[in-house]
């Protein structure tokens, strides 16, 4: 993402490099400085389709596969699918019966202990990779996939 403003503090700034930003232009600037950094963005994120933002990781749903600083983790299909899920609905509470509908194809006959046993797998998974705590259980409801911890 590119801000384009004419706030021109530096608490500004990196109040917005905090929020998720990728570029920071103030107003006004050569039109020569935009393209250039609209360029850079565009090649930078070239060539991610089908690939997720986890807010400090990159999640590619074809292959299940976390991308941090240039490194693959493998997870498991049901591991995977689960975290597509919370990335799909990032910040939003996401409904049992909505995991269990993309798990198992049904939401009849389902022990929640399975849901709860995939889980736990994936929140290893995750710590592993220094993704600690972005799962958050929303008790008799879902989960939630909270943005990254500062």
């Amino acid at each position: 993402m590119l801000v384009l403003t004419s706030r021109d503090q530096l608490k500004d700034e990196l109040h917005a490099l905090e929020l998720g930003a990728d570029e920071y232009l103030t107003k006004p600037c050569p039109s020569s400085r935009l393209l250039a950094r609209t360029e850079n963005l565009l090649k930078r994120f070239a060539g991610r389709e089908g690939m997720l933002d986890g807010d400090g990781f990159l999640f590619d749903y074809r292959t299940f596969t976390i991308y941090i600083d240039q490194t693959a983790n493998l997870l498991t299909e049901k591991e995977g699918k689960i975290l597509q899920e919370l990335l799909l609905n990032k910040g939003e509470i996401v409904e049992k019966e909505v995991l269990f509908e993309s798990l198992w194809g049904t939401t009849e006959y389902i022990d929640e202990n399975a849901l709860q046993v995939t889980m736990t797998r994936l929140r290893k998974s995750l710590d592993k990779l220094g993704l600690r705590e972005r799962i958050e259980t929303i008790r008799g409801t879902g989960y939630r996939l909270n943005l990254a911890k500062k």
